[in-house]
């Protein structure tokens, strides 16, 4: 069994899935939905935009 730490993210865990829309389906994704390779390039690119832009001179 693979365990994946998650100490940090704990309190924002909680939060999110106090709000969830589907938070009764116990089958629902934890995200909005799974990523295609489309979609995870996509907010890798974003992600990246938002790193460049809060490092400045790196």
């Amino acid at each position: 069994m693979r365990r994946v730490r998650t100490i940090f993210s704990v309190p924002y865990l909680a939060a999110w899935l106090d709000i969830h829309p589907k938070k009764n389906n116990p089958d629902a994704y934890l995200m909005r939905e799974p990523l295609d390779h489309e979609g995870f390039y996509r907010a890798r690119i974003l992600y990246m935009q938002q790193v460049d832009n809060l490092s400045p001179g790196v």
